[in-house]
């Protein structure tokens, strides 16, 4: 392993083209919300009695309101019933999520998780990395095997840097 250490909880894919996106514009209540609920929503199917499927999470509004909470000057404050409300029918509005109502809370779907949380479906960022000459591993040394090094570039360990000495010199 290199000397590298896993991150425990896993991650997700935040695809750039999100600057170009609604959501990006919206009040900041509405963008917290939804990286809240990409966070945590099931990457993989769940079983049991609450079955969900990949893409799918179980919660309420006081739920996200108490997520999301934070302090001012030692005070807790919540994001309101309404707001989270208003964020959830602009994403469905905007067909980013569908919900279904179930006792005591919503199942969300969450549209295109598939396409957006697949490694794969990034293709051109890594297809860069193998033809860049410039790859860095993420301890920031140059790689010594490029052979291996896009191999790594492949399954996310790597970042290339290709076309971004230019833009920041």
């Amino acid at each position: 392993m290199d000397g590298l250490t896993y991150i425990k909880r896993g991650y997700i894919l935040l695809a750039k083209k999100i600057q170009k996106s609604k959501i990006y514009h919206m009040r900041r209540f509405h963008r917290e919300i939804w990286v809240h609920l990409l966070i945590n929503t099931c990457f993989k199917q769940k079983q049991g009695k609450n079955r969900l499927e990949r893409g799918q999470l179980y919660t309420s509004y006081a739920q996200v309101a108490e997520d999301l909470h934070w302090f001012e000057n030692k005070k807790k404050c919540k994001y309101t019933h309404k707001q989270i409300e208003n964020a959830f029918k602009t994403f469905r509005n905007e067909k980013m999520i569908v919900t279904e109502q179930k006792p005591r809370g919503l199942i969300i779907t969450i549209c295109n998780y598939k396409k957006y949380q697949n490694f794969e479906n990034y293709n051109n960022q890594r297809g860069d990395a193998e033809k860049s000459e410039n790859i860095i591993n993420l301890n920031g040394y140059k790689d010594k095997n490029h052979n291996q090094g896009t191999q790594w570039a492949n399954q996310g360990t790597q970042i290339s840097l290709k076309n971004t000495e230019n833009r920041y010199s």
